[in-house]
C-alpha cells in the first residue's frame, strides 16, 4: 500500500487512551461485554449440561405452589379433585424436557440476545475503524461515506478494496457465511414484528422469520463463535495485506491492547 496524499505517520494513528489522551472508540468496551456475556453462557452451559431433571423435593415444593396458585380460583372444586387436577399439572411440568426448558429459557436467551447484538456492534466498529484508517492512510478518506451506507456483511467484503487495489480477501471463508446468519439474527431482534391475520382473514401483516438458537449443544457454540467471530473477521483482513507496515497499521484499529 503506497503513499497517498492523505497517509498519516504511524505515531498519530494509533489510538490512545490515557496520558491525556481519549479514545472515541467505543470498541473496548462493546468487545468487554460481549466476552462478559460468553463467559457467562460458558457457565450456564455447564450448569444445562449437570441437568438431570427435577428431584423430588423441588416437586414437592412445585406441587405446593401450584395448590396455592390453583385453590383460590377454584373452590367449587372437591379437594380431591383439585389435587388431581394440580398432580396432572405438575407432570406435565416436571418432565424431563420440559423442565429443562423451564428452568434455563429464560437465563438462556438472556445470554443469547445480547451475545447477538453486541457481536453485531462489534464487527460493525470494528470494519468501521479498519477502513476509516486504511482510507486516511491511502488518501481515499472521500469514500467513507460510500462505505457508511453499506450493510456489515458488504462493509466486510468490499470495504477493505475501497482503499486497497491489491488485497487478496477470501470471501469464500466460512466466517462470511457465519456473518450472514449472525446479521439475520441482530435483524430479527432489533425490527421483530409479529405475524397477524384480521378476524375476516382479508389482512394479513407477516411477522419477522429467522432460524431460532436451540438450547443444545449446537446452538451454545454457535453463540460461543459469534462471540469470536468480529476479531476473526478482522484478522482475516488483516492478515490479506502482503505489506508487514500496512497490517501494523491496520491492527491498531482493533484496540485489543486497550485495557
Amino acid at each position: 500500500m503506497g503513499s497517498g496524499p492523505g497517509e498519516i505517520p504511524l505515531k498519530a494513528m494509533i489510538p490512545h487512551i490515557g496520558a491525556g489522551h481519549q479514545s472515541s472508540s467505543h470498541i473496548p468496551f462493546i468487545r468487554s461485554s460481549l466476552n462478559f456475556q460468553i463467559e457467562s453462557l460458558k457457565a450456564l452451559s455447564v450448569e444445562m449440561e449437570k441437568f438431570e431433571g427435577v428431584s423430588e423435593d423441588e416437586k414437592k415444593e412445585l406441587r405446593l405452589k401450584l395448590l396455592d396458585k390453583y385453590a383460590p380460583h377454584n373452590t367449587h372444586l372437591r379437594v380431591e379433585d383439585l389435587e388431581k387436577f394440580v398432580d396432572e399439572q405438575l407432570s406435565y411440568l416436571t418432565e424431563s424436557s420440559r423442565a429443562f426448558v423451564r428452568k434455563f429459557s429464560s437465563p438462556y436467551m438472556n445470554l443469547a440476545v445480547p451475545i447477538v447484538l453486541l457481536s453485531s456492534a462489534l464487527s460493525d466498529a470494528l470494519i468501521n475503524s479498519l477502513v476509516a484508517t486504511g482510507l486516511i492512510m491511502s488518501g481515499r478518506g472521500e469514500l467513507f461515506a460510500v462505505f457508511d451506507r453499506m450493510e456489515i456483511h458488504q462493509k466486510w467484503r468490499l470495504g477493505p478494496k475501497l482503499f486497497s487495489d491489491t488485497i487478496n480477501l477470501k470471501t469464500e471463508n466460512p466466517l462470511f457465511a457465519q456473518l450472514r446468519d449472525l446479521v439475520e439474527l441482530r435483524n430479527a431482534y432489533t425490527h421483530s414484528k409479529i405475524d397477524i391475520v384480521s378476524s375476516d382473514q382479508t389482512a394479513k401483516i407477516k411477522g419477522t422469520s429467522h432460524r431460532r438458537i436451540d438450547m443444545g449443544d449446537k446452538g451454545r457454540n454457535t453463540l460461543i463463535d459469534f462471540g469470536t467471530l468480529p476479531d476473526s473477521l478482522f484478522d482475516l483482513v488483516v492478515e490479506s495485506f502482503d505489506d508487514y507496515s500496512a497490517r501494523l497499521h491496520l491492527e491498531s484499529c482493533s484496540f485489543r491492547f486497550s485495557v
